[in-house]
């Protein structure tokens, strides 16, 4: 438990004192910090004392580093693999300097901590910060990478005191030679470092910290991995995920129990209770002046159901047509559709920014499958965990790793190429896109295939909820197929497979019509013999000739 404050009568003066629970024993530590019953406040706060008190500024930095004393002695103990019960921590209080000292010199005791005992406490103090996030896992992650650099290059004996700018650079060059992180990672941990060291400035432990150390290293060799158009309409036609699919197995099953031969029982189902809006009754006068006002949703006692693939994929091709990050797309809930301007209102959680998203063909057909029947409160998109934004939030890890197996039931084997640097060391690769799918490849998709259709870019850049065009340049892969064929008009005879011509559409479409069309453009060259053949073929086979 952590350490307290309390207020305990001491003769005829009222005393602050520290409050250590260990087990089933306790010890109270005394600051000797004199307090009036009134002026005392939360003895948990790291501010015990009231502004009413005149010298509440000088008591309550006096009881902070205190507390912090006490904490680095028990964290001390603990490094050291000993129990921190309530007589080693007495005992090693005891060495602490007295009262007259601690306060003369504060500023020795600001920044008398070891680097490790300032990690556990920034993670600590971030960690409660973001509790409802999935923030603090990354950060955990992190921060313990950092303890490891400390530990293996300085010793756990350095101080708060004696870090600086160069930390930077040995921190750079630890995570490429040591842990092999790729760039980008690098750059984010340099970005760790730097947040800890202003907690390190603002706590005063350390004033002369310099924070403007520029990593060295390419952080821009990749290209954006996306899907196209084609493989966005062939998961969207792939229906044998489907709990209402009319697909069945040669034995009469429903086909979709093929994909799920590897779950235990029935965990790949997803049942969602409908719950119906209520508002206010319009029969009295009072509320018709404020228009049926809504005032929740009570369950119909009625249930739909999905099947786990199935929601992901829906989830991953909402993405793709909204532009919408995974934890926009998880917290969106069926009253973030305006239905006058067919637009999705919401605010990102990144950013927290608004965002209004124009609805296309392939959201609306989304959004109708889920919202059908649903309340205005509930979450667009059922998921197989707790009903609540952390839960959903923290259920990213497992979608990724169900993308990559929806990928492989649709064959999404095209290789793509995944660069990664390290330092200045480059490793190409050729892998399957099922291998390296993620829910943050609809995003890039999404900015690719609006910029190749022609959209401008600041439509998309706002639509995505970026700030600047460069960041949305970022999101943009290559247009191969558009780079490839902008310089057919050079030679019109140019040869095409018969699936990429286009063949002009007209209000006559009778067999003779059609064949009439593809000869016109056969004879003014527009379509090569051979392609003009099998479409001519395809034609009469449709028509059984």
């Amino acid at each position: 438990m952590e350490p307290y404050y309390k207020l305990k009568k001491v003769g005829g003066n009222s005393y602050v004192v520290l409050i250590y629970n260990y087990k089933s024993q306790r010890i109270e530590l005394s600051p000797s910090i004199k307090c009036l019953n009134k002026d005392f406040g939360d003895g948990k706060s790291s501010h015990p004392i009231k502004k009413s008190d005149l010298d509440y500024l000088q008591k309550n930095e006096v009881l902070r580093l205190y507390k912090e004393d006490v904490k680095k002695e028990i964290f001390s103990l603990k490094f050291n693999k000993l129990e921190p019960d309530v007589s080693s921590v007495r005992n090693a209080i005891k060495r602490i300097k007295g009262d007259t000292i601690r306060r003369s010199k504060l500023n020795y005791f600001k920044d008398n901590y070891l680097v490790l005992f300032g990690l556990e406490s920034y993670l600590k103090e971030l960690t409660e910060l973001n509790s409802q996030s999935r923030y603090p896992r990354f950060l955990k992650y992190r921060v313990g990478v950092l303890s490891d650099f400390f530990e293996s290059i300085y010793g756990n004996s350095v101080d708060l005191r004696d870090l600086d700018e160069d930390v930077f650079r040995k921190l750079q060059l630890y995570l490429i030679d040591v842990k092999k992180y790729a760039n980008a990672t690098i750059e984010k941990f340099i970005k760790q470092l730097k947040q800890f060291f202003n907690w390190v400035k603002r706590k005063g432990y350390n004033l002369n910290l310099e924070t403007d150390y520029k990593v060295s290293l390419n952080t821009k060799y990749n290209t954006p991995l996306f899907i196209d158009s084609d493989i966005v309409k062939n998961l969207f036609l792939f229906k044998e995920f489907d709990f209402d699919t009319s697909l069945t197995t040669p034995d009469g099953k429903p086909i979709y129990l093929k994909h799920y031969s590897g779950f235990k029982n029935t965990s790949y189902l997803i049942k969602e209770e409908l719950r119906r809006t209520l508002k206010e009754s319009l029969n009295d006068k009072s509320s018709k002046k404020i228009g049926g006002k809504r005032l929740g949703d009570e369950s119909t006692e009625t249930y739909r159901y999905y099947t786990l693939y199935e929601v992901i994929k829906d989830m991953f091709l909402f993405s793709v047509s909204t532009g919408l990050r995974w934890s926009d797309v998880v917290r969106i809930k069926v009253d973030d559709f305006d239905f006058q301007t067919n637009k999705f209102k919401l605010f990102q959680k990144k950013t927290s920014g608004q965002v209004k998203i124009v609805e296309n063909s392939l959201s609306k057909l989304i959004f109708q499958k889920y919202s059908k029947g649903k309340s205005y409160l509930q979450f667009l998109f059922p998921l197989n965990c707790l009903n609540n934004e952390k839960s959903r939030d923290n259920y990213n890890t497992k979608v990724n790793k169900h993308l990559k197996e929806i990928a492989g039931i649709v064959e999404l084997n095209n290789m793509v190429e995944v660069v990664r640097m390290s330092g200045k060391v480059v490793v190409t690769d050729k892998v399957p896109l099922s291998s390296v799918l993620s829910f943050h490849v609809a995003r890039k998709s999404h900015a690719t295939i609006v910029s190749q259709m022609g959209v401008d870019p600041f439509s998309v850049s706002s639509q995505m909820g970026h700030t600047t065009l460069n960041m949305t340049k970022r999101y943009v892969g290559q247009d191969e197929k558009g780079l490839k064929e902008v310089f057919d008009f050079i030679n019109p005879k140019v040869e095409k497979n018969v699936d990429e011509v286009v063949v002009p559409i007209s209000q006559d479409d009778s067999l003779e019509s059609k064949l009439d069309r593809l000869k016109t453009m056969r004879d003014k060259g527009v379509l090569p013999e051979m392609v003009y053949l099998e479409h001519v073929n395809k034609l009469l086979k449709e028509y059984g000739l």
